[in-house]
C-alpha cells in the first residue's frame, strides 16, 4: 500500500493505475483541490472505513483504511486525521 497525504487532486482528475484500487479523500467543496490517496495492489484485500459521521466538520479531513495482510490473519488499520 502507498500513501500519498496531501494531493491537490479534485473531482474533475482522474486517476487510474493498472493493477492498483485508487482510495481518494478528497477536500469537499474546493475548486482548489487537495485530500489523500491509498494505492493499494488488486490483490489485497481492503476496506474503505467513513468514520466521521457529521458531515457538516468540512474542517476534518479522514481517511481509514483496513487492509488484510496476504497470511489472512492479521490486518493493518491505516488512520489519517487532518485538521485545518
Amino acid at each position: 500500500m502507498k500513501i500519498i497525504k496531501e494531493n491537490k487532486l479534485n473531482n474533475k482528475h482522474k486517476i487510474e493505475i493498472d493493477g492498483y484500487n485508487i482510495i481518494r479523500n478528497d477536500i469537499k467543496n474546493t475548486t482548489q483541490g487537495g485530500g489523500g490517496t491509498a494505492i493499494i495492489k488488486i490483490n489485497y484485500k481492503f476496506k474503505n472505513i467513513d468514520i466521521l459521521t457529521n458531515k457538516k466538520l468540512t474542517c476534518i479531513e479522514t481517511s481509514t483504511i483496513l487492509l488484510k495482510l496476504k497470511n489472512n490473519k492479521k490486518f493493518i488499520y491505516y488512520i489519517n486525521v487532518c485538521i485545518t
